[in-house]
Parts: structure tokens; sequence; C-alpha cells
């Protein structure tokens, strides 16, 4: 899934801003955080996405991380209202989408349900991936496209933001990234290989 869909969010956030909110995000648990921008379903939402997107395995998921309750914060704190508009639109179509198959609410709904519906919209063939990807780079959406628009911008925004957030964490950094606290000399073109990992920092 990760590799699927890879389109930045055209956002330009500091390592410090997103450290600092990071750090403010304390609960780890769905149920029991409490949203300071979304509605709690919209957090609840929000939250089931970003597991399947980064589920736990041997390293800590999306949830362990506290990646929902990031994104809540920046839609607090640092977007923008057009931005949040366009993201809480996407993420209603998606819903609508979810019923309309399925019958139930997406929040209501078993997780194998969940994943096969998230899984299918992000697994997109070659050619239909890209034209997706085209499709939501546009300002605003063309004739006839405005829900596929809207909801593959929220898809899109919320994947990238999921895997921006969790690889900007105090615990990834340090511990599953190569991290150097104090560095040395800079040296421009050291193969990956040669450090075992992406450099946290």
């Amino acid at each position: 899934m990760l590799k699927s869909i890879t389109l930045s969010t055209g956002l330009v956030i500091s390592s410090g801003t997103m450290f600092s909110l990071l750090q403010s995000c304390q609960q780890k648990d769905v149920i029991n955080w409490n949203p300071a921008y979304l509605s709690r379903e919209d957090a609840i939402t929000v939250s089931e996405i970003a597991n399947i997107i980064l589920p736990k395995t041997d390293l800590p998921g999306a949830i362990e991380m506290a990646v929902p309750q990031f994104i809540d914060l920046l839609m607090k704190d640092v977007f923008e209202d057009e931005q949040n508009k366009k993201f809480l639109a996407g993420m209603e179509i998606f819903n609508k989408q979810f019923k309309q198959q399925s019958g139930s609410k997406f929040n209501e709904e078993g997780q194998e349900n969940q994943k096969s519906f998230v899984e299918k919209l992000y697994n997109l063939p070659y050619s239909e991936a890209q034209d997706v990807l085209s499709l939501v780079k546009k300002k605003s959406a063309p004739s006839g496209q405005e829900d596929k628009y809207l909801m593959y911008s929220f898809l899109v925004n919320l994947r990238d933001l999921t895997i921006k957030s969790y690889f900007t964490s105090e615990k990834i950094g340090e511990e599953v990234l190569s991290y150097d606290p104090i560095p040395g000399r800079q040296e421009g073109c050291v193969p990956v290989e040669d450090v075992g990992n992406v450099w946290s920092l």
C-alpha cells in the first residue's frame, strides 16, 4: 500500500514543528483520546485508516505512535480552513461510498471489511493510479469528477500525513531509522547500506 499512491501533500512543515506537535500527543487509544479539531467520529475514521496504512507489526504502528492525534493537531494549529474543509469533504464522500457498498457505516464495520475497502482504493492498477494522481494535483475538481477528486485528495493526503508523522516520531527516529544526535562531517553521497538505514535527522 505504501508504494501504490505516492504524492506529496504539497505542504512544507518543518521538522521542529512536526516533532513538537507529535510530542504533545500522549494518549494512544483511539477510544480514549479527545480530538482537538476533528469530530469524534471523524477522528475514529482517521485512526482506523491510519492503522490500515501502518499497522502494528514487530514495530509499533500508527496508533502506537499517536499519528491520528498528530493529524488532528495539524488540522487545528497548522492547516488553513480551506485545506481542512477539503479533507473533511473527501472523508464524507469516502464514508458515503463505503455505506453504499456495504450498507453500514465505516466506523461500525469489522476490521477486515474496512481493510478490504481501503486497500482496494489505494491498490489501483498503475494506469488508473496515474490518472488519480493527475486528478488530485489539480487545484479544483473537473466537472463531473467532484466526488472522485475530493475522496482521493483525502486518501492521498491522509496517507502522506500518516507516513510523514510516523517517521517524524522520536521513537521511530531513534530506534528504527539511523540516528546520530551529534553528527560529524557532512558526506553528500554515502550508500544507504553503509549506514544501515535512512537517517532520521
